[in-house]
């Protein structure tokens, strides 16, 4: 029972006080501008429906899932490059195919993110 109230604390304490941080600081930031406001928050909320927040939490964290597929498939590529051409086992023409078609598969990827919606978010 204790660790299921320590794991409480520990998912939801961070999320709490960021929100009350937040609430506590919404006069000044109202009266220093939209602009500033916008630029200081770590999330801003467009329109008053809360019910929407899991599902942006849900998009950020498949976005930032989705950066971390391309940036480690982009590194693996360019590491196995470099050893092909150091190596002399791949030419100038061969090793920039490879690389434009990684490049392509990096935007496919990233496309992925498009047909995120809210099936999405009840599956998980």
């Amino acid at each position: 029972m204790l660790m299921l109230i320590y794991q409480f604390f520990e998912t939801y304490l961070f999320i709490f006080s960021s929100l009350i941080y937040g609430i506590s600081d919404a006069p000044a930031l109202a009266t220093a501008g939209t602009d500033v406001a916008m630029e200081t928050a770590d999330l801003v909320l467009m329109s008053n429906q809360l019910e929407k927040i899991p599902y942006s939490l849900a998009l950020s964290r498949a976005t930032v899932r989705n950066m971390k597929q391309n940036i480690y498939f982009a590194v693996a590529i360019v590491v196995g490059l470099l050893i092909g051409v150091m190596t002399k086992n791949v030419f100038l023409a061969s090793g920039m195919l490879i690389h434009e078609l990684s490049v392509l598969l990096v935007i496919l990827n990233a496309i992925r993110v498009i047909r995120f919606g809210n099936k999405s978010l009840t599956a998980s």
